[in-house]
């Protein structure tokens, strides 16, 4: 009988289907293929499920990953109760992540800690799900996140610091999120709380791009930058508040339109805004009490529950006024 010799790729890929023998198998490790990965708010994409199961906190060791890979472009990083240990090491791995990074309740390790931001080259498309407790520090280099991609979908009850040049979209519900200062936005993203445990600050950015959406849905939100101010992608940038407390320090740029529908919209702007002219329909609290300066608006649309505090009445200009309160009291 003639005896066929197979080589080890042969017999790796016939293992992966299902093809080789037993004894074949045992000594050949299978490829991981690609199978629906849920992320966590039950979003479902194709990749590879590889586990963070470190025991030196090295993120490029490929031992520290259940894949036998560092992740990349097919992978989505899974944090679970595998391992506790916070990856520290080598964190600017260079070339693409995963399509995703999935930090599950169970998870208490963290990633990174300040000056050591986990931090992907420049065409990543990368969506970060935590819901686990611990601090994570993540940041970007330019062009690393995709306008459609969720960088931060924070549920758990730990903190994120974020960090880049090219964020995308942030959404806290539970928990604190920082973006650091001098950090900028892709165009055309939204940042948002949504729920009374959500905490969000954003710190005074370099001046370049800011998001397009800023909404409190609950919780507190500290914008301490300033919004879009330019001409190409201002309009149609709206600050909505619902619930919660969102308190504006940086100025609230023309052409930005404003909607309180509830909650608390506090706004103390640390530089003078004159020139800036902005809309505003209030059927919350608006808070001006503590601006040093006069605040120009060109509309002002006070609801049957709006109220206006300012230090009485004087910090508003307003060009036009129109009080529902007295139509619907």
């Amino acid at each position: 009988m003639r005896v066929i010799g197979m080589s080890f790729v042969a017999l790796a890929l016939l293992a992966a289907v299902g093809l080789a023998g037993p004894k074949d198998a045992q000594h050949i490790r299978p490829l991981p293929l690609q199978e629906p990965a849920a992320l966590l708010d039950g979003t479902v994409i194709m990749a590879t499920r590889n586990v963070w199961q470190s025991k030196d906190g090295n993120w490029t060791n490929t031992a520290s990953w259940s894949a036998g890979a560092v992740p990349g472009n097919t992978h989505v990083a899974i944090f679970d109760d595998t391992s506790q240990v916070r990856p520290t090491l080598n964190l600017a791995p260079g070339g693409t992540g995963p399509v995703a990074i999935v930090v599950q309740d169970s998870f208490r390790g963290g990633i990174g800690g300040p000056g050591n931001y986990l931090t992907f080259a420049a065409g990543t498309l990368l969506r970060i799900d935590i819901n686990g407790s611990g601090d994570y520090y993540l940041s970007t280099a330019a062009n690393v996140f995709s306008l459609y991609y969720t960088v931060i979908n924070m549920t758990g009850s730990g903190f994120v610091s974020l960090s880049g040049q090219s964020l995308g979209s942030v959404h806290v519900k539970a928990g604190t999120v920082t973006v650091a200062a001098n950090s900028r936005f892709l165009i055309g993203t939204t940042v948002a709380t949504w729920g009374e445990l959500a905490n969000l600050t954003i710190e005074a950015s370099d001046g370049v791009t800011w998001p397009k959406h800023l909404v409190c849905h609950g919780g507190f939100f500290l914008n301490q930058d300033a919004t879009d101010p330019t001409t190409a992608t201002a309009s149609g940038n709206r600050l909505l508040v619902t619930s919660g407390t969102f308190r504006q320090e940086g100025l609230l740029t023309t052409a930005m339109q404003v909607y309180g529908m509830g909650g608390r919209l506090e706004y103390a702007p640390k530089a003078d805004p004159s020139g800036e002219t902005i809309s505003l329909l209030i059927n919350n609290v608006f808070d001006v009490s503590q601006s040093q300066f006069e605040i120009p608006v060109t509309d002002l649309v006070i609801g049957p529950d709006g109220e206006i505090l300012d230090s009485p009445m004087e910090n508003l200009a307003t060009v036009w006024t129109k009080d529902l309160r007295s139509l619907y009291p």
